[in-house]
């Protein structure tokens, strides 16, 4: 099976694009993933040319499976989890070691041409730190995260800009909050616990979408470093006024030397990636050690779902998005793998996602946005 936004996209490049190409990605290894991989495949790119590696949070053991099935590698540490560390730090030095390794495996040529697909930005900085200048390389960033990462970086490469592409940013937001909602209706009422004052930390576009779907249940308040964007200045924050936090910056927007601040009762659920909103690791370590990153934790009054990790990535082995709708961002990530081979950008700083195969993406997401695809 071939998901069908991509199988358009498919049509509007040589079937051979692929080939002599080697694509390294950091990637939530879930099923879209897979159908992504497949449709790569179908482009002339050898199985034994890829190689990708997880999140602990965000690893589908059906996916990887099925991805292992294909003879496309997965490396075993992405499901490595350390209840004492901050997934940051530790997944950092897990990521660059995956990195090495699979370059000096596969000894490119010249006129080989290798594609870095990107969730975060740190395997491209990893890249741009080691490979040379004269490489023949592109990449694909797909978070607001990750650009925020690399866009001072002096860059030896282009980058396709996924992360702010008017495609993403307006279509997927929506289904992320959506989906987000809905662990989170799952998860408060497992500590009988009944919130009525709501911050959330951020009002991008995940965030104001969260604000939209909350705001029937809650009592809203968005706070965000952007005067135009925020309800309240950063004078007028009182953490203790709310019984609930949502995380959206994919930043540390709670550090550890404010939990003291906080109300106790208090919920906090991330809404971003990583662990990295609330210091989570923090609450962690006052714990034996966990060894299931999807766990909810109370310490001392701080009730922490899924270990700090994302509310959208609950250990299931299917995307939290339904597949019909998630293969907008998938083929969204494969545009722009496509893009870079075909169009061979020179330009090494960030590169705007072609516009008409955005156009063509959302045209074929309206065309069957209600169809349900099965996995």
């Amino acid at each position: 099976m071939r998901l069908k936004i991509l199988q358009a996209l498919s049509h509007e490049f040589p079937a051979n694009l692929l080939e002599d190409t080697y694509l390294i990605a950091c990637q939530h290894i879930l099923p879209s993933t897979y159908y992504m991989l497949l449709s790569l495949l179908d482009l002339g790119i050898p199985s034994e040319n890829m190689a990708v590696i997880g999140k602990c949070y965000s690893t589908s053991n059906l996916a990887t499976k099925m991805i292992l099935e294909e003879k496309i590698h997965v490396a075993s540490e992405s499901s490595f989890f350390d209840g004492y560390q901050s997934f940051d730090s530790s997944f950092k030095e897990k990521l660059k070691a995956f990195f090495i390794e699979t370059i000096q495996k596969w000894d490119l040529s010249p006129t080989s041409r290798l594609v870095i697909l990107d969730d975060g930005g740190e395997l491209i900085k990893i890249a741009n730190d080691y490979l040379s200048s004269t490489q023949t390389v592109f990449a694909v960033e797909q978070t607001t995260s990750g650009y925020d990462k690399l866009k001072d970086e002096l860059l030896k490469f282009p980058i396709i800009n996924v992360a702010r592409s008017d495609a993403k940013l307006i279509f997927e937001s929506p289904m992320i909050a959506e989906a987000q909602v809905n662990r989170i209706t799952e998860t408060l009422p497992k500590f009988n616990f009944m919130a009525k004052k709501l911050l959330i930390m951020g009002n991008g576009f995940i965030g104001s979408a969260l604000a939209r779907k909350l705001s029937s249940s809650y009592n809203v308040t968005c706070y965000d470093k952007i005067l135009t964007l925020t309800d309240i200045q950063t004078h007028e924050l009182r953490l203790h006024n709310y019984d609930l936090i949502i995380g959206t910056t994919g930043k540390t927007v709670l550090p550890f030397n404010f939990h003291h601040q906080l109300q106790n009762p208090v919920t906090l659920i991330s809404a971003s990636s990583s662990d990295r909103e609330f210091d989570a690791v923090y609450f962690r370590r006052q714990r034996e050690k966990i060894s299931n990153c999807h766990e909810d934790i109370m310490v001392n009054g701080v009730f922490l779902p899924n270990c700090g990790f994302p509310i959208n990535f609950r250990g299931s082995e299917e995307d939290s998005v339904p597949l019909s709708k998630i293969q907008l961002t998938i083929a969204l990530l494969f545009a722009g793998i496509c893009q870079s081979v075909y169009e061979k950008p020179i330009i090494k700083n960030f590169v705007p996602l072609n516009k008409r195969l955005q156009d063509l993406i959302v045209k074929n997401f309206h065309a069957i946005d209600s169809e349900k695809i099965f996995f």
